[in-house]
């Protein structure tokens, strides 16, 4: 769930992007993202969103429904957050990585070795936060995620 203006942007069960503006009714915008556990949007109000089934990271127009791949994983994206720098930073099984959404490139960006985490939320500063599950509870910081 995140929020933009005055509106609130879900993933539901059903692969569907449901944006709940405020005093108004819920409305479909988008579907046929598969099981996606996050939502993101960068500044020009494009929706990101990573799914765990298919381990795609998807790009969607809120506006249109159209949405395109941008990039594909072997194994399930679990977060998805965009940077100060506009790129789509997303986990997969303790590695970060990255997308530039412009080109489609992708590249390792660091990995979290010691803390079984699902997902990590990513501060304007360019630090990211989550917290450990399994062994490494609490939570933790990672120092200038976006300069890598």
């Amino acid at each position: 769930m995140t929020r933009v203006g005055s509106t609130t942007y879900v993933t539901d069960g059903k692969g569907e992007i449901v944006a709940v503006p405020d005093g108004g009714t819920p409305r479909v915008v988008a579907t046929g993202l598969g099981f996606s556990y996050g939502i993101a949007f960068d500044k020009a109000g494009a929706a990101y969103t990573a799914d765990m089934m298919t381990g795609r990271i998807l790009q969607t127009n809120v506006t249109t429904g159209a949405t395109r791949v941008l990039a594909s994983q072997a194994y399930e994206p679990t977060s998805i957050s965009v940077g100060g720098d506009g790129l789509v930073y997303f986990l997969v099984a303790g590695e970060v990585k990255r997308v530039n959404p412009a080109t489609g490139v992708q590249s390792h960006v660091t990995n979290i070795n010691g803390i079984n985490s699902f997902s990590f939320s990513l501060a304007a500063s360019g630090d990211a936060y989550t917290t450990g599950i399994g062994g490494g509870e609490g939570l933790w910081r990672i120092a200038g995620l976006t300069s890598r």
